[in-house]
């Protein structure tokens, strides 16, 4: 018996050291990453000026607590009292082009569900490994920018069961196609992260049931 616990004992060390030793980190001189347009990671998305616009706009907003996620604070930001950002999101012609060219549809100015502002406070716990939720028939797309991070945390994902990730800085756009990509938010640290999160909506795309669910319990 006693020998049976010493070989489950090293295979679990020796699974915990396999997964250590494949981790796959992309480095900060990547300008593009993408996985069969469920995962889209780019640096620098945003011109300089519009991105110091957009950060401008979003930073006397006051964040709220998110029963969605104990470990983030949210505040969503509706088109009618944000139009400038959402002009400067959703009518940048760079995000036009990239969307038409990998997906081959146009997305609505408009979209029905708010943009979020979000922050991983100090010492947050991030978000654990999950696929994001289908609000949308057909799917939308989860689009993250990264406003500011001085802490620790990372954005994570597995591809072919290994685990990778990336430390995102400032004006780093991650693009995930909802119920596909498993992923993650590692803990802060000691610093903070914050976030827009919004959603790409396709023209004639459908509300799913999830959808109101989601959006009633958005904080504002």
């Amino acid at each position: 018996m006693l020998k049976r616990f010493h070989i489950i004992i090293l295979l679990l060390l020796f699974f915990i050291y396999f997964l250590a030793n494949n981790k796959t980190k992309i480095y900060d001189n990547f300008t593009n990453y993408n996985l069969n347009n469920e995962l889209i990671i780019i640096n620098n998305f945003f011109s300089k000026n519009d991105f110091k616009k957009i950060k401008k706009l979003c930073l006397n907003k006051k964040f709220k607590n998110d029963n969605r996620l104990y470990s983030r604070k949210t505040i969503c930001l509706f088109k009618k009292k944000n139009i400038k950002l959402y002009d400067l999101i959703y009518k940048n012609n760079k995000l036009k082009k990239f969307i038409k060219k990998n997906y081959d549809k146009k997305f609505t100015n408009s979209p029905s569900f708010p943009i979020e502002y979000r922050i991983y406070p100090k010492d947050s716990t991030g978000m654990k490994f999950h696929k994001d939720l289908s609000m949308f028939s057909p799917d939308c797309l989860e689009v993250i920018l990264t406003l500011e991070n001085n802490s620790d945390s990372k954005f994570q994902w597995f591809e072919n069961n290994f685990l990778k990730e990336i430390y995102p800085k400032e004006n780093t756009l991650c693009i995930v196609k909802p119920n596909t990509i498993i992923h993650g938010v590692s803990p802060t640290y000691g610093g903070t992260r914050k976030i827009l999160k919004f959603i790409i909506e396709f023209e004639n795309s459908k509300k799913k049931r999830s959808f109101y669910e989601e959006i009633k319990n958005c904080p504002n």
